[in-house]
């Protein structure tokens, strides 16, 4: 029987491992995959992370029917050329959930300790209550938080959000939380998108001394915005993502309580379940 042939990126941690004897399996770099690489190796199933855009540029021609990303996020997927082509896609959703709840605590954390605040009574603003949303609301109120949230497909569709948070729009939201963070895919089209969501109004609306984390996608924020805020010194910043990675804007970096290079989800944790989606998908 043959074997398929797969392609994986290297950074998904055991997979290769798990599938060897049952598949053909390959290696590759994120950012250095490219269609040549497909088409010569016969490669039928390719298994990567958000460095690898998948899409007509790196697909056409080969023979790959199942595409797979070892992450929550999709905007690095043409979704419309795999169901053009009947590539059948699949993502991780959820997998690094926790890991990136637990990187806004410790922003949070940090914050207050910096400041020397009293987070009883304080209020949190979550943009987005998704997989990770959910988990930073019920951690914010075991921080003693009033938990503020935002989230417009979930409320038109009828979604029922617990009595324990509040839901407001997001002018209001942005308005009177001590905290926000938001937890929103990037979307460019649609009825929900997200592109510049947090705009240089709502970002002017932010109450002074407040906290923004931004852990997300880096297109969902204006940078511009937040980096005049910040340089003002009005509020804080804890930024993880960056829009135009993997290039980053210095100055917001040198101004940020706390930056990173889009790893808030990057963990052992979420790694490993990651590839246990993957594993029992294929």
């Amino acid at each position: 029987m043959k074997k398929d042939v797969i392609f994986i990126d290297e950074n998904i941690a055991l997979l290769p491992q798990m599938l060897e004897n049952c598949a053909s399996v390959n290696t590759f770099s994120g950012r250095k995959l490219s269609n040549s690489d497909l088409m010569t190796s016969n490669c039928n199933i390719l298994i990567s992370r958000s460095q690898t855009k998948i899409n007509e540029e790196l697909l056409s021609g080969t023979k790959v029917r199942f595409a797979a990303t070892a992450t929550s996020g999709i905007d690095h997927v043409d979704l419309d050329y795999l169901k053009k082509e009947n590539i059948v896609f699949v993502n991780a959703s959820g997998a690094n959930a926790n890991s990136v709840a637990e990187y806004v605590v410790y922003a949070i954390l940090k914050w207050s300790f910096i400041n020397s605040l009293d987070l009883k009574g304080k209020t949190l603003g979550i943009i987005g209550y998704g997989n990770i949303g959910k988990i930073v609301a019920r951690y914010g109120s075991w921080l003693g938080l009033k938990v503020l949230v935002n989230d417009p497909p979930l409320k038109d569709n009828g979604f029922a959000f617990p009595g324990s948070i509040d839901y407001v729009e997001l002018p209001e939201l942005c308005a009177f939380s001590d905290v926000i963070t938001n937890h929103v895919p990037l979307s460019l089209n649609g009825q929900y998108p997200t592109k510049y969501l947090l705009n240089q109004k709502l970002i002017d609306s932010i109450r002074k001394n407040s906290l923004f984390i931004h852990s997300s996608r880096g297109g969902v924020v204006e940078e511009s915005a937040i980096l005049e805020r910040t340089s003002k010194n009005e509020i804080k910043i804890a930024i993880d993502v960056w829009e135009n990675e993997p290039f980053f804007d210095v100055k917001l970096a040198e101004m940020s309580m706390l930056c990173s290079p889009h790893i808030a989800g990057y963990s052992r944790d979420g790694k490993l379940k990651g590839t246990l989606i993957m594993a029992e998908q294929y």
